[in-house]
């Protein structure tokens, strides 16, 4: 019973309180000449968000995706895990720090991840034509943008089909809760009701939602992947 309230008391707080679980600017953002280090595919299979990157996984099996383009890739974490599972389809990171997509590169091959395509771009200005990407995935990316909405614009812009988000602070049923860090990157947990009627906007609808459960020295804290399918 204990363990059952501290639970629930552990996702009641990273609701109402999402920066104080929020991880240091140095693990989630990619600026100048930092890279975030996950220490390649040896330290991602057991990692904390190990089951988050699995439920995408089993998603992107279930639909028989072939065709994938990670939008802010990092150094490529998706793209190792999706291999090491039995991923062979064409993966494609998108990523707009140089020395984090030089570390991908590095860390992808090491992974055996064949010829993946490894592209130096920005989230609100994608290298792509409209509806040209069969899938687009993105985690953990638009907590830390100060307006979703371009970025979200963007890669439903370019998905032909499917649209796939980790997120990592949950959207909120009452209000928009907006965090800038003093190094200037966002944690912001954005309106549920209004991501997805932006959705519908731009001719997509929520096909599928799994809530994920990633541990660390805090606690387990709930993540959500959320899958959006084309329906224009």
């Amino acid at each position: 019973m204990r363990k059952k309230f501290l639970g629930s008391l552990r996702v009641w707080c990273r609701r109402r309180f999402p920066t104080w679980f929020a991880p240091p600017e140095a693990y989630w953002v990619s600026r100048g000449d930092r890279v975030v280090g996950r220490g390649g595919l040896s330290g991602l299979v057991g990692g904390r968000q190990a089951p988050t990157y699995r439920a995408i996984y089993d998603w992107v099996e279930r639909e028989g995706i072939r065709d994938l383009v990670d939008v802010g890739a990092n150094t490529g974490a998706l793209g190792q895990l999706l291999t090491h599972w039995g991923y062979r389809g064409r993966y494609t990171a998108v990523e707009n720090n140089p020395h984090a997509l030089a570390q991908a590169r590095r860390e992808l091959a090491e992974a055996g991840v064949e010829a993946p395509r490894l592209i130096n771009g920005n989230v609100r200005a994608l290298p792509f034509a409209d509806r040209e990407v069969d899938a687009v995935a993105m985690k953990d990316v638009l907590e830390h943008l100060e307006d979703y909405r371009p970025a979200l614009a963007e890669v439903m812009r370019v998905a032909r089909r499917w649209v796939v988000i980790g997120v990592f602070l949950p959207w909120r049923a009452d209000a928009e809760k907006r965090h800038c860090e003093p190094g200037g990157f966002y944690l912001n947990a954005y309106l549920e009701r209004d991501v997805l009627e932006f959705a519908r906007g731009h001719g997509f609808e929520v096909a599928e939602r799994v809530e994920t459960i990633e541990a660390d020295a805090s606690g387990d804290l709930p993540n959500e992947v959320v899958v959006f399918r084309r329906v224009d």
